[in-house]
């Protein structure tokens, strides 16, 4: 035990902090203490779901959504009554977007975004051009 997890443990002992505030603590020195070692071959989690629209080459939307934002929309999700999520569903349906809100929780969310690596979508239409990516 390094001698900063034993001040953290004995500020928890002695009040000052409370054990959430350790853990957090705990964490962060064991994430400092460990070297993150990547491989010119290993792809990096993505962090930004980004849409681009483009006319006549001239940007006219550029969206950055952070995954965190989609994780915890996915938390909110687990707790919204079902009522409103078989209208979503039925409303995703009737638009012919065969997609159910169940299918997609804060225990399968992780993998789901994995696989986020790859995606790349292009749309080009006339002059307009759509760009859906992670990075």
């Amino acid at each position: 035990m390094s001698e900063q997890q034993r001040k953290v443990l004995n500020m928890l002992a002695e009040g000052k902090i409370d054990s959430d505030e350790a853990q957090r603590l705990l964490e962060a020195l064991q994430a400092r203490e460990l070297p993150v070692v990547t491989t010119a071959t290993e792809k990096r989690a993505p962090k930004y779901l980004r849409i681009l629209v483009s006319s006549k080459g001239q940007d006219q939307v550029n969206i950055h959504v952070p995954l965190g934002l989609v994780r915890a929309g996915v938390k909110l999700g687990s707790i919204m009554p079902q009522g409103v999520k078989d209208q979503i569903n039925q409303g995703l349906h009737n638009q012919g977007i065969p997609f159910n809100l169940e299918d997609i929780n804060a225990n399968n969310i992780d993998e789901l975004l994995s696989h986020l690596h790859d995606l790349q979508i292009q749309i080009n239409e006339g002059g307009d051009k759509i760009n859906i990516y992670c990075e």
